[in-house]
C-alpha cells in the first residue's frame, strides 16, 4: 500500500502571497502572462501597489469596475496558506474574497464588457520611465458615461492578509 501523501498549509512571506495573489488576479480575469509577469515585478519592485479592472461598454464608458489594491507593508512577516487540492492563492486568502472575484469576472463576462485596466503605482513612482518600464503609456483613461457615477457595491479586506482590499463598483444613473 502507498502512502497518501496529504499537504498542510505552506509558510510564505506576505509579500510573496500578494505578488501571487495580483498574479492570479489578472490571470482570472485573462489578462496575458507578460502582462501580469510585468505586474508582478512592479509590485515586488514596490513600484505598484494595485490595479483597477474597467468593464467597458460598447461606448467605452466604464460600466462595471474591479480595483485590487494593497496596503503598505511595515513588515513582511509570514503567513500559512494551503494551496492544496488546486486552490489559488485568492482562494487561500479569503473564500469571500475568492467568491467576489468570481462575481466580478462572471458580471464583466455575461455583459460582454471589454476589459481595460491600468496599475496604481506607489507615491512619486508614476514616472514616466516607470510607466514606460512596465508597457504602459500615458493615454485615454476610461471613464463613467456622462450622467453615471461609480457605485460600489462591496469592498472587502480578506481576513488573513488585511492589508488587501477589494472592491467592485457598477455604473449608476445620477440625472
Amino acid at each position: 500500500m502507498a502512502p497518501v501523501v496529504k499537504l498542510r498549509p505552506t509558510v510564505i512571506p506576505t509579500s510573496i502571497m500578494r505578488c501571487t495573489v495580483l498574479g492570479d488576479f489578472m490571470t482570472n480575469f485573462g489578462l496575458p502572462p507578460d502582462v501580469v509577469r510585468l505586474a508582478q515585478q512592479g509590485f515586488a519592485a514596490g513600484d505598484i501597489t494595485g490595479i483597477t479592472i474597467n468593464g467597458l461598454g460598447y461606448d467605452n464608458y466604464i460600466r462595471d469596475q474591479a480595483t485590487l489594491m494593497f496596503a503598505d507593508l511595515t513588515t513582511d512577516h509570514d503567513v500559512s496558506v494551503d494551496v492544496s487540492e488546486g486552490r489559488s492563492m485568492i482562494e487561500a486568502v479569503s473564500v469571500k474574497f475568492a467568491h467576489a472575484v468570481a462575481y466580478s469576472i462572471a458580471t464583466m463576462k455575461r455583459n460582454g464588457l471589454q476589459l481595460a485596466y491600468h496599475y496604481h503605482f506607489a507615491y512619486g513612482r508614476a514616472d514616466p520611465a516607470n510607466v514606460g518600464r512596465y508597457g504602459l503609456s500615458y493615454g485615454h483613461q476610461s471613464s463613467f458615461a456622462p450622467g453615471t457615477a461609480p457605485r460600489q457595491l462591496f469592498s472587502i479586506n480578506p481576513g488573513l492578509d488585511r492589508g488587501i482590499t477589494y472592491s467592485h463598483a457598477t455604473a449608476y444613473r445620477i440625472k
